[in-house]
């Protein structure tokens, strides 16, 4: 911008140049009662020139010999250059602060989040998922096929602070394209994993792809978008996501994660069951034992992303949820719940759904808090 500020100052100087040679150089039409330039000079308080009579024109040619005030025929031109002075330097003023203004500036520069143009800057967390194939045990005497993340269900929980950038390399080692679809976080539209807008959501047997996002607080969740994604999705491709606030003013003592899991036949192949699972595990003593202790600070996150609605209940306890005082939530597919709650009750509590059928298939669990 410097280059274009001493063009455009240029062309004024040059302006101003030839607006004053025009003035001086201009012919003077002959007239009878031309006055000598000593007279012309008496005004000026420089008197005693000694000059002999001639046209404008010609003295003007030896404008190095003459003295310029004495020398003007017009007067009120002089009373110009002052004010000319002044709107050129309030120009030039002008063009370096717009200079200035751009160079100050960086190359580039957007108000939006563009990721690829700022992410070099924030704090980065990097992960690493692997897509994976493993024989998953559901419930005692009932292993499957499972499709992974680094081999379990659900995959590594993905923990960021609100504003990083979530780095995560993507290796995959299945047969068929895969891909990682992330909910909540912010991203550009090739990180999307989607298939079959971007090609990030097709990632080749043997392939890789590193995803960039960017954390917004919250609990979220992860899964595969690919071509088969929701088949790879059911069989156990998913992870959760959580984004701790920027300024988090209490943490909690226990952050306890529940993935809901229909687990039809024609997923497991298992034709004489179908299970309903807390993070792949169907069956009280195979789902997660929760253990806190009295005075500790709890919260539970739960996360469906199956085709059914589910609920989750706790014997024993209540909490605040959506300004209402509860014991039990419902959390839809594609949704998340995040509630939390002051310990205070010692005992081997049971949590599970509240749907009969889902209770019957094995979504129940064990929750103990030991005395403080």
């Amino acid at each position: 911008m410097t280059w274009i500020f001493l063009l455009i100052n240029l062309e004024i100087d040059n302006a101003y140049q030839n607006h004053f040679l025009s003035r001086l150089l201009k012919p003077e039409k002959p007239a009878t009662d031309h006055k000598p330039l000593q007279e012309i000079s008496e005004g000026s308080g420089r008197g005693g020139l000694e000059t002999p009579p001639s046209t404008f024109a010609k003295t003007t040619l030896e404008i190095s010999e003459v003295d310029m005030i004495g020398s003007l025929k017009e007067k009120n031109f002089m009373q110009e250059v002052p004010g000319n002075l002044v709107k050129r330097l309030l120009v030039s003023s002008i063009l370096l602060a717009m200079a200035g203004a751009f160079w100050v500036l960086p190359s580039g520069w957007k108000p939006d989040f563009h990721l690829g143009s700022t992410s070099q800057a924030l704090p980065v967390r990097e992960y690493t998922l692997v897509s994976r194939e493993v024989d998953w045990e559901v419930a005692p005497g009932y292993t499957y096929k499972a499709l992974t993340f680094n081999g379990s269900i659900p995959g590594p929980t993905i923990e960021a602070t609100e504003g990083e950038i979530i780095r995560v390399k993507f290796k995959n080692e299945l047969p068929e394209p895969h891909s990682i679809h992330a909910h909540g976080v912010q991203y550009e539209f090739q990180h999307d994993g989607t298939y079959p807008h971007t090609p990030s959501g097709a990632v080749p047997p043997g392939g890789e792809f590193v995803y960039e996002w960017k954390a917004v607080p919250g609990t979220w969740f992860y899964h595969d978008h690919s071509e088969k994604g929701i088949e790879a999705t059911r069989k156990g491709m998913y992870g959760a996501i959580i984004v701790h606030p920027k300024n988090e003013q209490v943490k909690p003592d226990r952050d306890f994660i529940l993935f809901y899991a229909d687990l039809e036949p024609e997923i497991t192949g298992f034709t004489d069951h179908p299970f309903s699972a807390f993070n792949g595990k169907a069956g009280m003593g195979n789902t997660p034992v929760l253990k806190s202790r009295v005075g500790d600070l709890v919260r539970f996150r739960l996360i469906n992303l199956m085709d059914e609605p589910h609920t989750f209940h706790i014997h024993g306890h209540r909490w605040e949820y959506n300004g209402k005082l509860v014991d039990t939530v419902s959390v839809l597919p594609g949704e998340t719940a995040t509630f939390e709650f002051k310990e205070d009750a010692p005992g081997q509590w049971a949590y599970h759904c509240h749907f009969l059928t889902h209770m019957e298939e094995g979504m129940m669990g064990m929750y103990e808090v030991s005395p403080k």
